[in-house]
């Protein structure tokens, strides 16, 4: 168990490293305190993130857990952040441990619905990035509002998606909902609605194909919440 001194230490170390990665666009604050939206209590951050995070989140905020422990992070560890993110609602969680994570951790972390959760190894940090892209449907550069940003999630071991060992993940853009792919060639595809059920060829000339069917009720409702239960892939 590390001391009181370590442990500080440890979270300092972490705000200085996140500042530096921050740039200019960001304000990095040490050890805040931020009221719960369901609690109605006040929840402790050990670092906490605003604005364009690495040039990429959109006047975002992401709350930082950071944890010093000789033993690695498990699935109930990360269970308790996900609530911490749910009661205070920023828009990305990051939780950074000097010993690494268990396969049901990263599993829980990856697989949180509504909300953004990474796990990263501290020796891992200086090299991370939130998994956010600009969306390539209504981004539009020269006009004067902050683009759409769609947060990728990955496909875990236990995805049933077809095909879906030939794509890193999906996600869905938070203006216009444009359904976002990135191949497993690394290059990031999108369809809009008029383009569901057609299956469309991944832009990074590969040979992958995909495709969206998301299924509705009897009012056109769509009754998949999760864009990743939604696509299919293949490579004809």
């Amino acid at each position: 168990m590390a001391s009181d001194r370590d442990w500080r230490q440890y979270e300092r170390q972490i705000f200085d490293r996140l500042t530096k990665l921050a740039g200019e666009d960001s304000v990095v604050e040490f050890d805040q305190s931020v009221p719960g939206y369901l609690s109605e209590a006040e929840r402790q951050v050990d670092v906490l993130v605003r604005g364009r995070f690495a040039g990429q989140t959109a006047t975002g905020t992401m709350a930082v857990d950071c944890k010093c422990w000789s033993k690695k992070v498990d699935v109930m560890d990360v269970d308790r952040f996900v609530g911490t993110i749910e009661d205070i609602r920023t828009d990305f969680g990051l939780l950074v441990t000097t010993e690494g994570f268990t396969p049901a951790a990263k599993r829980r972390a990856e697989n949180a619905r509504g909300i953004r959760v990474d796990v990263v190894p501290y020796e891992e940090l200086e090299d991370w990035e939130p998994p956010v892209e600009i969306c390539h449907i209504c981004t539009d550069d020269a006009a004067d509002r902050p683009p759409g940003i769609v947060y990728i999630d990955s496909f875990d071991d236990s995805a049933r998606t077809r095909g879906s060992e030939l794509a890193i993940g999906v996600g869905v853009c938070e203006r216009c909902d444009a359904i976002h792919m990135e191949c497993s060639c690394g290059t990031i595809n999108a369809q809009t609605d008029f383009v569901h059920g057609e299956w469309q060829e991944c832009e990074g000339g590969c040979g992958v194909e995909w495709k969206v069917e998301i299924e509705v009720d009897r009012k056109g409702m769509p009754v998949s919440v999760d864009p990743r239960d939604s696509v299919e892939f293949r490579r004809p």
